[in-house]
């Protein structure tokens, strides 16, 4: 590789480096500064496990992983992704849906 070549590569490497750091420390103050004015989750997601929609046939199954927003932190239970999906997935299939909630 010609010299010209390695020190653009160098230029470049160190580039992307110095800007990957740069959103990391930028990402990790506004986490900090959300904590700060929102503070920490005091109640628990609301439970989303259970049978959503009717239908005939045997129920879909549908198994919920994640993190807290996955869990449902802040929202009601009807709001959850969880309900979301389950409730259009068993409208469209004409089937209920069973859910299953692991995300923390």
């Amino acid at each position: 590789m010609p010299a010209g070549s390695a020190r653009g590569f160098a230029y470049g490497l160190g580039g992307a480096a110095v800007t990957g750091v740069g959103f990391g420390v930028l990402l990790g103050f506004e986490a900090w500064r959300a904590r700060q004015v929102i503070g920490r989750p005091t109640a628990q997601p609301p439970h989303t496990d259970g049978r959503y929609g009717k239908g005939r046939g045997a129920p879909v199954r549908l198994l919920v992983a994640g993190d807290s927003l996955a869990a449902g932190y802040g929202v009601q239970r009807e709001e959850t992704i969880a309900a979301g999906v389950a409730t259009e997935l068993a409208r469209r299939a004409h089937r209920p849906v069973d859910v299953a909630n692991v995300a923390k």
